[in-house]
């Protein structure tokens, strides 16, 4: 693994870090949960707003278009303020997003809430693989997988929360004052919990007063390669570098679109299917396939330390192209089918995105400026993909299914180049030797 420039995370005592990975993996069970939250809601607001799903689903593309904003501008940020400092405003957005979003009455305070979310998350997203990769170097690839772990636990919350105020038949109606009070509720609780993470970097920040965590080290290097002239070995090692993120970027970019897709219309499409689920039934059946990609998540922290991160990536992939098959021409047929379909859809997405990092981190060392390009990929196919579902998953939910095969597809295109080309290095230094 590139080790890349030291810093004082990653020469802190192995207490200090294990002290800082619990916060972070705490932040990032918030992030989590913050990021799926409306997933559920999505239809009780189109009644409660008086709108149509193809316009209340606009929110996820505003979300996502804020997460692009905050992961491009922190991608900069973190170069001059500390990354701590900024990880506690972050998270402070994100629970004034959770705070709000039950009082917006309109499409508009719904939108201008719901933004906060992706500002904090898109920047905090950046931060955090960036920074376990920082704190654990060569011993990061379990920590990145148990980091996702518990990000997959977070995504549990929201249909527990939500489920007991949601319409539970299709008589079932509730006006809107008491609408919004009963969301206050779940939401007010999900904004507790991220307050609760920013009050823990908090108290880290001041036991740590003493010492800057900044990446001295790096800024130095980075000044020296600015002034050196650049030799052909590292002129050839930037355009290997641009070409792993530019495939990592693809696999994590559309990975990113299916399951945000996916999370976002299950209940949906759940409802609109010829099953034709309730609002908190469809609840239930996201809760199930969150409930696959915390199992897939929790196994894949074991297999990392025994299985190569390809190994794991062919595998979700696999399982992804199966559960998209259930989901397409079974799930309509019973809800059995469509709980299969769903519970081994989260465990096929439970391992891709920490296993593509686990695989790059092998061959290039991932800075805020890499965690922020690949988090930036994932947010913009993640905002296109609503647009397409959204106009006409009422009408033909299997749109969701058709956008997560072109996922699938570009994505094993992508990674197949990936492992040929690191494959095709590994023989030609071997022929040299």
């Amino acid at each position: 693994m590139n080790q890349g420039p030291k810093s004082v995370f990653s020469t802190s005592t192995r207490l200090k870090k294990c002290v800082f990975t619990a916060a972070l993996f705490y932040s990032t069970f918030t992030l989590g949960m913050c990021s799926t939250f409306l997933n559920s809601a999505i239809l009780t607001f189109s009644r409660r707003l008086n709108t149509n799903i193809e316009h209340v689903s606009k929110v996820f593309i505003v979300i996502l278009v804020s997460y692009i904003c905050s992961a491009l501008s922190c991608g900069v940020i973190f170069r001059f303020v500390s990354r701590q400092k900024c990880v506690v405003l972050l998270l402070s957005l994100m629970s004034l997003a959770l705070f709000s979003i039950p009082h917006a009455t309109t499409l508009t305070t719904l939108f201008l809430a719901s933004s906060l979310i992706g500002l904090g998350g898109g920047g905090y997203d950046t931060a955090q693989m960036a920074w376990i990769i920082d704190i654990w170097r060569n011993e990061s690839p379990p920590f990145i997988l148990s980091q996702n772990f518990v990000y997959s636990l977070g995504t549990l919350i929201p249909p527990i929360l939500l489920a007991p105020y949601l319409r539970t038949g299709p008589e079932a109606s509730i006006d809107g004052e008491m609408l919004q009070t009963s969301l206050d509720v779940p939401f007010t609780i999900a904004g507790c919990l991220v307050v609760l993470a920013v009050v823990i970097h908090l108290t880290l920040i001041w036991v740590c007063k003493g010492s800057k965590p900044s990446e001295v080290d790096n800024n130095n290097d980075i000044l020296r390669a600015l002034l050196a002239e650049e030799t052909p070995e590292e002129a050839q090692f930037t355009v290997r570098k641009i070409y792993f993120v530019v495939l990592a970027c693809c696999i994590t970019g559309f990975y990113c679109g299916l399951e945000q897709i996916t999370s976002q219309f299950l209940p949906t499409f759940s409802h609109f299917s010829p099953v034709a689920l309730t609002e908190a039934e469809g609840a239930r059946v996201l809760f199930g396939l969150q409930v696959g990609f915390s199992v897939g998540r929790l196994l894949g922290i074991g297999l990392v330390l025994k299985v190569p991160p390809s190994f794991l990536l062919t595998g979700n992939l696999a399982l992804l192209f199966i559960a998209n098959m259930i989901l397409m021409n079974f799930a309509g047929t019973s809800i059995a089918w469509l709980w299969a379909g769903s519970i081994l859809f989260g465990l096929g997405m439970s391992t891709v995105y920490p296993s593509t990092y686990a695989y790059v981190s092998k061959h290039v060392f991932v800075t805020d400026g890499v965690a922020a390009i690949i988090s930036v990929s994932g947010g913009i196919v993640s905002s296109i993909y609503p647009v397409i579902v959204g106009r006409s998953v009422e009408t033909n939910p299997a749109i969701v299914t058709y956008v997560n095969f072109v996922s699938i597809t570009v994505c094993t295109l992508a990674f197949a180049t990936l492992v040929w080309t690191t494959r095709r290095e590994r023989l030609s230094n071997y022929i040299r030797l």
